[in-house]
């Protein structure tokens, strides 16, 4: 059985290793200076950005991200960035 709340929407978009990518999703990237950073999939206004822990919106700069966890499952992805 599927909790509806725990259901994201598709974004349209794939990760580097073809997984879609859907609201909620958790993912992976690194910024300008080789970090890892996680960020949050979110539907804001007319489409899907990037959110941190805090649900704040992210400005980032790459197109080459991976898919690795949900808010749904693995919500302890996001403790580091309280």
């Amino acid at each position: 059985e599927v909790d509806p709340d725990t259901v994201g929407q598709y974004t349209g978009m794939k990760d580097k290793n073809g997984e879609e990518i859907c609201e909620g999703d958790i993912v992976e990237w690194e910024n300008m200076m080789g970090t890892k950073m996680c960020s949050v999939i979110a539907y804001r206004g007319r489409g899907f950005c990037f959110v941190d822990a805090h649900n704040k919106p992210e400005e980032i700069w790459c197109y080459v991200f991976k898919k690795i966890g949900n808010i749904h499952d693995n919500p302890e992805m996001l403790k580091g960035g309280e």
